[in-house]
């Protein structure tokens, strides 16, 4: 019976010094730990977006990332900029109209736009 537990803890030793990492390794990752620490003040006003990193731990490159987003910003920009320019020209389309039709409450509301009274 002693011999069967002297072989079980043998055994379990063995596991537990395949599972812990060695004393060098554990002195290299306090060595790059403290490198990093180091380091905190001078990236201390450096933001990284979540999904930069996220792209990166993936495998991404992060300058790829960057052109990608870049891309879609301008995309988006083209994309509200037309809306911007439909909703002048309704706008313009509008005005004339109500021109042509009641001049009067046309002036009264390009006065009130310009900060004007009618006159």
């Amino acid at each position: 019976m002693a011999e069967n537990k002297k072989k079980l803890l043998d055994g379990l030793k063995s596991v537990i010094w395949q599972v812990v990492p060695g004393r060098s390794q554990l002195q290299n990752y306090e060595k790059s730990l403290l490198g990093l620490v180091q380091l905190t003040p001078a990236l201390a006003g450096v933001r990284v977006p979540v999904e930069m990193l996220q792209y990166v731990d993936q495998g991404g490159n992060p300058h790829q990332y960057t052109a990608e987003v870049f891309e879609a910003c301008v995309r988006d920009n083209q994309l509200v900029k037309g809306k911007v320019v439909a909703v002048q020209s309704l706008y313009d389309a509008l005005l004339a109209e109500l021109t042509t039709q009641q001049p009067e409450v046309a002036a009264a509301y390009r006065a009130l736009v310009d900060n004007k009274p009618p006159g």
